[in-house]
């Protein structure tokens, strides 16, 4: 994704890359501990375009304001099995998302 975010113009001193999730959730939870230094919350998401929506709404909870999405093509048939891939995973996201925010402690 940097590489596809560094090829669509995006500067590389303005990148901020987590490596630790290995999930959507993980992914904006991880960034928004590693962005809180800098008190910053608009981002500009770089993901697939079968995945953009759950993405978006994914680091929305996470506290983001998510000001554009720069998507990969990917090829027809591929993007078939990924978007009903996608159709099982949003729901469970969702839900995962959520039961996280009400584990947090109050602050």
């Amino acid at each position: 994704m940097r590489q596809l975010a560094l090829a669509g113009g995006v500067p590389a001193a303005v990148l901020r890359i987590e490596p630790q999730s290995q999930t959507t959730l993980e992914n904006a939870t991880e960034t928004a501990k590693v962005m809180a230094f800098s008190g910053q919350k608009a981002i500009v998401l770089v993901t697939d375009s079968y995945h953009a929506l759950r993405a978006r709404l994914l680091f929305r909870m996470a506290g983001f304001t998510v000001v554009a999405v720069h998507t990969a093509q990917v090829p027809m048939r591929p993007r078939l099995v990924m978007v009903a891939a996608e159709g099982l995973k949003l729901p469970v996201s969702l839900v995962r998302a959520l039961l996280c925010r009400f584990r947090r402690p109050a602050m």
